[in-house]
Order: C-alpha cells, then sequence, then structure tokens
C-alpha cells in the first residue's frame, strides 16, 4: 500500500503556518498466516512487515530541562519486523493469549534508530469465564530495548492490569478494571512518568 500524510493529518490541524514540515509519504507491505490446531482450540499466527517513509515526522526535543522540543522530518526511515501471536482455549473456562513483536526502526538518513520505537514488545492475556455470568483476567505489558533518545537512555518496563465483568440481568452488564496493577513507575516517552496504579469501572446497559 501507498499512503500520503500531511502534518495537519496527524496533528489535528493545530501546526502553525511558519512550521517547515513536509508531507509524509509511506510504502509498506505485510504477509501474514494463520495456523489452527484443533487441539486446545489453539490458533498460531506470523506477520512478516515492511514499510518505507519519506519525510518522517518525528519530535525532536531540543531542551532536555524542560523537554521542549519541534516536530521534524526524518528524510528517510523504515520498520520492519515480525509479529508471532498464539491464542488458545485450554478448557471450556480459559482464554490465554501471547503476543510478541521484534521490529527494527530505522532512521536511514544518519543510520541511526527511531526513537519510541522498542526492538521487543511483549503481551499476555488469562481470562477465566467460567459461564456468560462472569469472567475475570490478568493482562501483561512489557517493552525492551528501546533507542537512546539524547541523553536519556529508556528503560525497559512490565506492568499489569486485571479486569472483571458481571452480567447483573440479561441487559445489564458491570464492568471493572485495574491499570498498573502493582503500581510500577516507568516512562513510555522520557520525561513523562506513567499513570500510577488506576481502578476503572463502567456500565452497560442495553435496551
Amino acid at each position: 500500500f501507498h499512503a500520503e500524510d500531511g502534518i495537519r493529518d496527524v496533528l489535528g490541524g493545530l501546526v502553525g503556518s511558519e512550521m517547515c514540515i513536509r508531507d509524509r509519504t509511506s510504502t509498506g507491505f505485510d504477509l501474514g498466516i494463520d495456523q489452527q490446531f484443533a487441539a486446545a482450540d489453539t490458533v498460531v499466527s506470523a506477520t512478516l512487515f515492511y514499510n518505507d517513509f519519506r519525510n518522517l515526522f518525528e519530535y525532536e526535543i531540543l531542551d532536555w530541562t524542560t523537554f521542549e522540543g519541534m516536530m521534524v522530518n526524518r528524510d528517510e526511515a523504515s520498520t520492519s519486523g515480525v509479529e508471532l501471536a498464539i491464542a488458545s482455549r485450554p478448557g471450556e473456562v480459559f482464554f490465554t493469549r501471547l503476543a510478541y513483536t521484534y521490529l527494527n526502526a530505522d532512521n536511514d538518513t544518519d543510520d541511526t534508530r527511531l526513537i519510541r520505537r522498542p526492538r521487543h514488545t511483549l503481551d499476555a492475556d488469562v481470562r477465566y469465564e467460567p459461564n456468560e455470568q462472569w469472567s475475570i483476567g490478568l493482562g501483561l505489558h512489557g517493552v525492551a530495548d528501546q533507542a537512546t533518545e539524547g541523553v536519556i537512555e529508556p528503560d525497559d518496563y512490565f506492568v499489569f492490569r486485571a479486569y472483571g465483568r458481571m452480567r447483573v440481568w440479561e441487559e445489564f452488564v458491570v464492568k471493572i478494571r485495574v491499570e498498573n496493577l502493582f503500581n510500577t513507575t516507568y516512562e513510555e516517552v522520557p520525561g513523562y512518568p506513567a499513570l500510577p496504579i488506576g481502578v476503572y469501572g463502567g456500565i452497560e446497559w442495553g435496551f
């Protein structure tokens, strides 16, 4: 596929006319396969992908005290890698899923890595669903080996989440989730600490 984006498309038009940002173009492909196995109702997936960018948008920090910066173009950049996943239902009441992504993200203009794009990403989920009335689950998200950004070398991190739902009656469902379950201190973006543990709830009412 081939795509073209203007800076206003990406930032919602909140860009001054004085910014000398060129439109971004990209060409890419992905090739994937899914294989189903009868044992434990399992599906294994694998996807190869590649993207070639011209004038890629990237935020460049100018002041490492305030983290003030500006949007710039990277003349030539590329991303490539593989995504692997396995989903299974071992028994009638459990659902599991494990996914891993290996990513090469390069600024091809000066042969450096693109920032904020981890080499390794891992996601896992286990859900217990004994019946249609309720279910509970535990999830994991982790990243490792991010490119050094200026004077900062980002840390690897793993964060957990828990969630559950209960169908009170046919049309009424109560949901709850706990993000950052163990109150891990980490930064997805250098200089911006992620949120601490948070509890969220909601209701779903159909009529």
